[in-house]
Parts: C-alpha cells; structure tokens; sequence
C-alpha cells in the first residue's frame, strides 16, 4: 500500500507495494483509496494529490515487475499524462510510432493504416506513444512531477 499525502513526494527506492514513494505530514479531510498501482491507478493518485486529497493506492504486487509487453497510449491518454506534468518523464522512456499497421490474424492483409506521429500530434495536439509497462510504473518515472 502506498499512502500519500498531498504536497512532494519524495524518495526512490524501490520497496515492496511502495513504488518508492513515502509520506508526507499535511493537514487534509478528504482520502481517497485506489485499488491498482498501475498506469491508470498512479495517474489517478496524482490527479488527487494535486488537488490536495490524500491518496492511498493498494496494489497486490509486493514489488516491479514485467507484466506484458508494453503499452500504447493514445493522444487523449496523453494529454491527460502532460496535464499531470509527466511530459519530460515520458519523453525519457516513450517510442513514438510513425504509423500503425493492422493486419487480419489469419490472411495477413492489412484492413486498415493509421497515420500516427506527427499527424497524430497536428490533428490531436499530442502524440500517440508507446513504452514498456515496467518503465512507467516505476517510482522514478512518478516522482518527477513533484521537483517543484
């Protein structure tokens, strides 16, 4: 369980249900439980803290470790990630795709192309990315909106 108060985070190591990160003392009334320290989990624990409600993120993993293969997010999923200040974090660890092929599971023909990269940022007004599951679940990764 990670519990964390609204103002800076601070810390890295890597500790068992953690994510490195521990408690800072302020006042607040409201606490908020989030059940998954993934992706969405984390972002919603940041979401909160920067509105100054203590979050408490419950994950069932006692420690980082690689489940799938990577994520894709889409140009919606990261304008909410720059919003939460995590756009420097992301640029250390992001692929930008240039464009999406998908092809049918038994004939191989493609039924369909999506343009991505900076078409995705022209028309979207943000990227279309893509990164490693483990990287962006790592303590590092959401400690670095909290410098200021």
């Amino acid at each position: 369980m990670v519990s964390m108060k609204s103002g800076t985070l601070i810390g890295c190591s890597e500790m068992p249900h953690t994510f490195g990160m521990r408690q800072i003392t302020t006042s607040s009334r409201s606490k908020v439980g989030i059940v998954g320290g993934g992706i969405g989990g984390l972002s919603a624990a940041l979401a909160l803290l920067r509105r100054g409600i203590d979050v408490e993120v419950y994950e069932q993993s006692h420690r980082l470790k690689e489940i799938g293969a990577g994520v894709q997010i889409g140009s919606n999923g990261t304008r909410v990630l720059y919003a939460l200040g995590l756009e420097d974090a992301l640029s250390q660890v992001q692929v930008l795709p240039a464009r999406r092929e998908i092809r049918h599971w038994r004939t191989g023909e493609t039924w369909n192309w999506f343009e991505l990269g900076a078409a995705s940022v022209e028309r979207f007004g943000t990227p279309h990315l893509m990164l490693h599951r483990i990287a962006a679940t790592s303590s590092a990764f959401w400690q670095r909106p909290y410098k200021d």
